[in-house]
């Protein structure tokens, strides 16, 4: 439930649809990306329109105006085996 109310029908359906939106451009799905965090111009052009589509944003921009790489290298310059062992030790 959000604000105290539960999801509706419609919710569900669009909260599936912006996971189909994304669902090929996830690049943490392989734990030795160097590109986790990086989003594609076409899958978060398909998001924008998802959302204007919805009416949750009054209209679509275009996702050069949103997505950049500058943060990419930096966000993936970190230890993964300490993160992984990390990970596994919480588990």
């Amino acid at each position: 439930a959000a604000a105290g109310k539960p999801f509706t029908d419609g919710d569900v359906e669009r909260n599936a649809a912006e996971l189909n939106v994304w669902e090929d451009d996830l690049p943490a799905a392989d734990a030795h990306s160097r590109q986790i965090g990086a989003i594609s111009q076409s899958g978060m052009q398909k998001y924008i329109q998802l959302l204007a589509d919805s009416g949750m944003t009054k209209r679509a921009l275009p996702a050069s105006e949103i997505v950049t790489d500058q943060f990419i290298e930096f966000a993936n310059d970190f230890d993964r085996s300490a993160f992984e062992k990390r990970a596994k030790s919480i588990h």
